[in-house]
């Protein structure tokens, strides 16, 4: 790949790069005959797996010297530490909730947006503070319109955040949902937010759609993938056999992907389904997309502008 297929599909820049190749001796591309830089698949994969990791706090250089067997049982066996603001952050949030205090409950999770990046307010900041939310709710020291409140900001704090990098010419394109019965769309957003930052066209159909309409609409939207999100409250025994369903009336050619905490508690998905629980796995999945299909952002937006 080139150097700006590269950076759009790391999240590195390509000065970074550069100094990499030049502290580090990695990334190492080939160079094409205009002496530009090239880079093998393997090594892309590689830096996407560091940038993941310097996400959670890891230093390059310790990351750098790694080869791609250490590197990938270094992403494997490695907990990211907590934040050590995190319990203030999640405090603030629920002292805005007890008070019944919009304005400040966004203002406290905008704030965290804008210090910490979109990539790790989703993965790391957002994941964490749902589950304190759902503990509160759980044993009562949240109301059901509490709980609610911080879920509608949060809702639309991500479809501000996502909006500007939603461009209907990269790829794959991913159609969105929760299935009947679901009314948690919290997932599906932190799932589109992050879709949309690794280049892909996200498509959010929301939530409780019938699987025929589903069906339909990732036929009229030229849909590649159709992922759907179940909480840890949507019933287990209904998810199987709904997977089965969709798989059974979807066009063989579109994936199907199953998220969520609910997916978890499922021993056997049925096949044809791609299983993910958490956010890191569906960001390995839609790696492991295009490393299968070889269509970049840039291949596809070349595709749509050329005739016929």
């Amino acid at each position: 790949m080139p150097i700006g297929v590269v950076e759009r599909e790391t999240g590195l820049t390509r000065d970074t790069l550069r100094k990499w190749e030049t502290r580090y001796g990695f990334p190492s591309p080939m160079r094409d005959p205009k002496g530009e830089r090239l880079y093998p698949s393997s090594q892309v994969k590689q830096l996407s797996l560091v940038k993941r990791l310097l996400d959670q706090g890891i230093r390059p250089a310790k990351l750098l010297r790694l080869n791609a067997k250490q590197l990938q049982y270094f992403a494997e066996t490695h907990t990211p530490p907590a934040s050590p603001s995190h319990d203030e952050f999640a405090a603030n949030v629920l002292d805005a909730l007890h008070r019944h205090d919009p304005a400040s409950l966004r203002q406290c999770l905008l704030q965290e947006l804008l210090d910490s990046g979109l990539g790790t307010f989703v993965q790391a900041n957002l994941t964490e503070l749902n589950q304190t939310i759902g503990d509160g709710w759980a044993d009562g020291s949240l109301t059901i319109h509490q709980e609610h409140l911080y879920a509608e900001t949060v809702q639309t704090l991500l479809r501000e955040a996502i909006t500007p990098l939603t461009k209907s010419t990269h790829s794959p394109r991913i159609m969105l949902a929760t299935p009947p019965g679901e009314s948690h769309i919290i997932g599906i957003l932190m799932a589109q937010a992050l879709f949309s930052l690794k280049g892909a066209y996200c498509i959010s159909m929301g939530s409780q759609i019938p699987m025929s309409e589903l069906a339909a609409a990732c036929e009229a939207h030229k849909a590649d993938i159709l992922g759907l999100s179940f909480s840890i409250a949507y019933p287990s025994r209904r998810i199987a056999p709904l997977l089965s369903e969709i798989r059974r009336i979807l066009n063989p050619s579109i994936e199907i992907w199953a998220g969520g905490m609910g997916v978890s508690r499922v021993r056997s998905i049925p096949s044809g389904i791609h299983k993910m629980v958490t956010l890191t796995e569906a960001a390995d999945a839609l790696e492991k997309f295009r490393n299968r299909t070889r269509i970049s952002p840039d291949r596809f937006e070349a595709i749509s502008r050329t005739p016929g």
